[in-house]
């Protein structure tokens, strides 16, 4: 006697939403009514209980529509046009040298579905990191003066400074810069334990600049520090 074996029904996430949510209502239902309710096996019923909290985050983040199933994300999204209106903003603020932080992202991503009339959008963390991930946008440090000056500038620059120093030798082509030192301050980042609240106070403003001087020829000047 032989007997058909039943074919996998992997479930979407909406569907694993609403197996959780069946299961809570009715604690006493058996992994067995609910695998013949929603059409799938009663292992797979298991491992959805068993990981219902992370789906539940999954779900209410906003992060996938019906596409998705057991173990694979869909490419595609419930607010998609959101995900798109504010991955345009931030990369006009970024060509601007201007990097919005997490709180400020979901803040215009609010705004931009309050406008497209998205009432149920929630801009969680879990949405934010979904949205992170998507574009390959990463949390940075933004140090330095780099950005404060075009490379068309630079270019510009490279060319008249030949005229400008033409006729004087490499000991009398002197540079100068400046840099401040917060010396009672504490680094921006740090390592803490798992669960573990790092917290930090005000920022120190004790400070002191120094000034570099060098010439052409390697030459230099010793430093001048200036306290304040």
């Amino acid at each position: 006697m032989s007997s058909t074996k039943k074919a996998r029904n992997a479930l979407s996430l909406k569907k694993k939403y609403e197996l959780i949510e069946m299961r809570n209502k009715n604690p006493h239902i058996t992994s067995r009514i609910l695998a013949d309710k929603f059409n799938c096996g009663k292992t797979q019923v298991n491992t959805i209980l068993a990981h219902q909290d992370n789906i539940r985050e999954q779900y209410e983040s906003n992060i996938s529509n019906d596409s998705v199933v057991l173990g694979k994300r869909s490419r595609t999204c419930e607010f998609g046009e959101i995900n798109e209106l504010l991955y345009k903003w931030y990369s006009i603020a970024t060509a601007r040298n201007i990097y919005p932080s997490g709180p400020q992202l979901c803040e215009k991503a609010r705004l931009i579905a309050e406008q497209l009339s998205f009432h149920n959008f929630k801009a969680s963390n879990g949405w934010l990191d979904c949205w992170k991930k998507r574009y390959d946008v990463h949390r940075m440090k933004v140090c330095g003066e780099s950005g404060d000056v075009s490379g068309e500038t630079v270019d510009s620059w490279k060319e008249q400074l030949l005229e400008l120093v033409h006729g004087y030798s490499a000991e009398n082509i002197w540079n100068l810069d400046e840099t401040g030192c917060f010396w009672r301050a504490l680094p921006e980042y740090g390592f803490g334990k798992k669960g573990s609240q790092c917290k930090g106070g005000k920022k120190a403003k004790q400070r002191f600049t120094i000034c570099f001087i060098a010439n052409a020829a390697g030459g230099k000047e010793v430093a001048c520090v200036i306290w304040k």
